[in-house]
């Protein structure tokens, strides 16, 4: 069993001797050169009491899903955080939107990205649990890796940038 210092996922890695330099967490890519698997069993049950969502934090549910905040919207989707009550974890759900919820080509292009990316194996992609096609809502589920959105990380960089300008031209006399 490995844990991740940077998501705090858990998950087993098998790989052999020679693989052991080129480790990755499969939930946010973070190297794991230089990690050693936890052994203690006790380490590895986790408390899940502590993540189980209070009756007043859950919106809705969509199958065995407690939808507890939206994450983010998009062209044809919305993400959503919600906690599998199944698994006993924190997951995002991608949904259509509601108001493209009965557009039959809508539907068609969201199942196609969902197997597509079902298909991929890479350490800076987030893998598919579920894809829920049969009953309405669409959906498909992901694990859930806390973290910043594109926007904020490129919103960040552009004031980095400014910053960095103005301090060179302060310097520049120096």
């Amino acid at each position: 069993m490995m844990h991740c210092p940077s998501c705090h996922s858990r998950f087993f890695l098998y790989r052999s001797e020679k693989d052991r330099q080129a480790s990755f967490c499969p939930f946010c890519g973070h190297s794991l050169q230089g990690e050693v698997p936890q052994k203690d069993e006790e380490e590895l049950i986790p408390l899940i009491s502590e993540d189980i969502p209070s009756k007043e934090s859950v919106k809705y549910s969509i199958g065995p899903y407690q939808v507890l905040d939206p994450i983010g919207k998009g062209g044809m989707g919305e993400v959503l955080l919600a906690y599998d009550t199944s698994c006993g974890r924190k997951i995002a759900l991608k949904k259509i939107r509601e108001d493209l919820a009965d557009c039959a080509p809508i539907t068609r292009r969201f199942l196609k990205e969902a197997r597509i990316t079902s298909q991929l194996t890479h350490p800076a992609i987030i893998p598919i649990y579920t894809i829920q096609a049969k009953d309405a809502p669409t959906y498909y589920t992901m694990p859930f890796v806390e973290g910043n959105t594109l926007k904020q990380i490129l919103r960040t960089a552009r004031e980095q940038e400014k910053e960095a300008k103005k301090q060179s031209k302060v310097a520049s006399p120096l």
